[in-house]
């Protein structure tokens, strides 16, 4: 019995690593959902601040913004869908947000917000594509509005407002 020596066997240690392997793995399995999440909460949000962005610019020129020209107040019939890096630029220069007022964007890289007028600047649609389902989506627009696509199918989640 002098002799016994005391320590871990190596498959002992196999399997505290295995165990903690796979405690680990659940742990961030479920932060990346939380993450998720996070990012679609903070989508919302940034598509109600824009929607408060284009009611200002409406209320100022009368139409909701379309060209995007030295005259900010000018729309065009059948503007085609605008990134939002273009409205910001048009919400600066008519002077509803100021430079140090951050318009959002998606995220999430190479995802962005679409925001597509109607003729005349009557109406518009502002949508952004959520990453998992949200009880927001039983209350926004639904089908085909303006010709963006507003369907809440999986895997594409499309939150859209309007006026």
């Amino acid at each position: 019995m002098k002799n016994s020596k005391k320590g871990f066997t190596l498959v002992e240690m196999f399997i505290v690593i295995l165990v903690i392997g796979i405690l680990s793995g659940i742990v961030f399995r479920g932060a990346a959902g939380i993450q998720a999440a996070g990012r679609d909460t903070r989508r919302i949000s940034d598509i109600r601040s824009i929607q408060l962005m284009l009611e200002q610019f409406a209320d100022i020129c009368g139409h909701y913004p379309g060209t995007f020209t030295a005259d900010t107040c000018r729309v065009s019939a059948g503007q085609p869908s605008i990134p939002i890096i273009d409205l910001a630029d048009t919400l600066v220069t008519a002077g509803i947000v100021t430079e140090l007022v951050h318009v959002p964007n998606d995220p999430h890289r190479g995802r962005s917000y679409m925001y597509t007028v109607g003729a005349g600047g009557t109406s518009y649609v502002l949508r952004a594509q959520l990453e998992r389902r949200h009880r927001v989506l039983n209350e926004d627009i639904d089908g085909t509005v303006l010709g963006v696509n507003c369907a809440d199918d999986a895997p594409n989640f499309f939150y859209c407002v309007r006026p």
